[in-house]
């Protein structure tokens, strides 16, 4: 507030040019509150009491108000002036109070700002809503702008009090959680330890880089001393065996040797099997083995484990009927093929016309199975002259 005392310039605008009493003084104040460009505020009080005292005086007349005009048009820019000595430092400010709590801001995805998750809002379609959605396509990279002058560096100003913490931001997105769905994915696990963590983050390691070029050849250096004679080394492998001799003749045939033991017999064993593991229906469990006690019976230590082996009856069909017999027919197998020294050939198949014979027709393509007799002999020897012996086992 300023008091001017007998200020005329005042009253001649006031007051059509007549001048203040002498008792009389004029206020002035910012006149924002009447002016819409800004301006002042007149008062005029009698000065009752102290002068320059307002307390006690009484106003004459209404508020008046001088008032700017409305802004003119924006001149055109002046030269710069000359840059003015650096000010003192001021003293800090009060704290000023805390301001009231803002409107809660627009979530980066929500694009329509109606504040719901809208379906083609959800960019990455993950049915979440959160800072994934809000990755924006990469912007072209702005001119470089000219380097502006630097400026004198300020004074260090007081530190300033500390401000109100913060709320706590939201979770931010491991460097495994490649979809950004918070939840440990079997195909994020990439080194597969069942441990989602920073080592799941490493990726693969890059290609060989191109050999560098062969850098120049160093200069020859000088002959050294020669080194004490070393230690002997150790013998060298054997040599190549030489070439193989000629042949020499053939001896003469020796004298045929002594007849040897039979062969032993080989025996087939034919049982019924009754249902179960090894036949749902039953059918036939045949046994073979040599006769080495040469009884004509295949005992049960003579049998041969590995290979028995079944033929099982057909499933009962489920109009109740009975199912097809399987039946074996043994056959004399002639040295040859399947059986160097003779033996028997099995063969199986379903009795498919239920006349207790296994015909032609009915055996089971590639079900033969050979039983073969031993060798005539353990043991041949021949010898003959020159000293040279021939041994069959």
């Amino acid at each position: 507030m300023h008091m001017f005392r007998n200020a005329a310039f005042i009253a001649a605008l006031l007051c059509g040019g007549s001048l203040l009493a002498g008792n009389q003084i004029v206020v002035i104040t910012d006149g924002a509150g009447g002016c819409t460009y800004g301006g002042i505020k007149v008062q005029i009080f009698d000065d009752n009491g102290t002068p320059g005292d307002p307390g006690d005086d009484s106003q004459i007349g209404i508020d008046y108000y001088v008032c700017n005009g409305a802004p003119g048009a924006k001149g055109d820019q002046g030269d710069p002036g000359v840059k003015g000595d650096k000010g003192d430092q001021g003293d800090p400010g009060l704290k000023g109070d805390k301001g009231a709590d803002g409107l809660n801001g627009l979530a980066c995805w929500d694009i329509d700002g109606d504040g719901i998750m809208d379906e083609e809002e959800d960019i990455n379609a993950d049915n979440f809503w959160n800072t994934v959605d809000c990755i924006g396509a990469p912007g072209m990279t702005g001119p470089q702008g000219d380097p502006g002058e630097k400026g004198d560096p300020g004074e260090k100003g007081d530190k300033g009090d500390p401000g109100d913490t913060g709320p706590t931001g939201a979770d931010g997105l491991a460097c495994w959680d490649t979809n950004g769905d918070g939840n440990m994915d079997e195909a994020e696990d990439i080194n597969g330890d069942e441990s989602w963590s920073t080592l799941d983050c490493i990726g693969a390691t890059g290609m060989t880089g191109p050999q560098g070029p062969a850098g120049p050849q160093g200069d020859k250096g000088d002959k050294g001393d020669k080194g004490d004679t070393g230690d002997t080394g150790p013998q060298g492998p054997q040599g190549d065996t030489g070439a193989t001799g000629s042949v020499g003749e053939q001896g003469p045939t020796g004298a045929p040797g002594a007849p040897g033991d039979d062969g032993k017999t080989a025996l087939v064993k034919t049982t019924d099997e009754e249902p179960g593991d090894n036949c749902a229906t039953g059918g036939k469990k045949i046994e073979t083995g040599l006769d080495n006690d040469g009884n004509g019976t295949l005992n049960a230590e003579e049998i041969d484990e590995k290979k028995t082996f079944y033929v099982c009856n057909g499933d009962t069909g489920t109009d109740g009927t009975v199912g097809a017999s399987a039946l074996v027919v043994t056959t004399d197998e002639p040295a040859g093929e399947h059986c160097p020294n003779g033996g028997f050939k099995l063969e199986t198949g379903i009795d498919a016309n239920g006349n207790d014979e296994l015909d032609e027709g009915e055996v089971t393509e590639g079900s033969a199975r050979y039983v073969c007799n031993g060798t005539t002999a353990d043991k041949i020897e021949v010898t003959g002259g020159g000293g040279c012996s021939l041994t069959l086992l």
